[in-house]
């Protein structure tokens, strides 16, 4: 009887953490564990002889990126001498979410939207999004001057992915 609970009580214990994905923090090339980073832990080698991996929770360095609203975004944005990045969005859509992860996720775009723009997110399905803005498909990225008058760049779809950073630097650094 012992040995049946303590059977259910793993199985149970097991079945627990089983629906969580996990995803690997780590990869092993050539027989050695290279450090990988998540939004979460760090794994990094254990250089004992018992050779386990030790997990250290990782904080970003970077906040989050900040949305505010146009209006507010477009006074902010004038009196800090910053420009005004506008990012249009849908729902459901798998281009918007990758961009979205990369937002988040890339520590280097986090900090130049965070350093030198103003954000405002505009969501297709729930928001009116003003008329001035021409886009075709989301997602979709603009960057305007700090007067919200002259587009310095736009980006769509996967694009908004794919050059992102590269942009971002070119407009901000070529512009500054």
């Amino acid at each position: 009887m012992r040995f049946f609970v303590t059977v259910i009580i793993l199985t149970l214990y097991l079945f627990s953490y089983s629906s969580y994905q996990v995803e690997p923090y780590y990869q092993i090339e050539d027989e050695e564990i290279t450090t990988q980073q998540s939004s979460e832990f760090v794994i990094v080698e254990d250089n004992s002889t018992d050779n386990e991996l030790e997990f250290v929770e990782f904080q970003s360095q970077t906040p989050v990126i900040e949305y505010i609203d146009l209006k507010t975004a477009q006074k902010e944005a004038i009196d800090e001498h910053k420009f005004l990045l506008i990012k249009i969005e849908s729902n459901n859509c798998p281009s918007c979410i990758r961009l979205n992860t990369l937002l988040d996720t890339n520590e280097n775009i986090k900090s130049m939207v965070n350093t030198y723009t103003k954000a405002v997110k505009y969501n297709r399905e729930d928001d009116k999004i003003p008329a001035k803005l021409d886009y075709f498909g989301t997602p979709t990225l603009f960057i305007f001057d700090s007067s919200g008058k002259q587009v310095l760049m736009k980006l769509q779809g996967n694009e908004a992915i794919d050059e992102l950073e590269e942009s971002l630097n070119t407009v901000i650094y070529d512009q500054s």
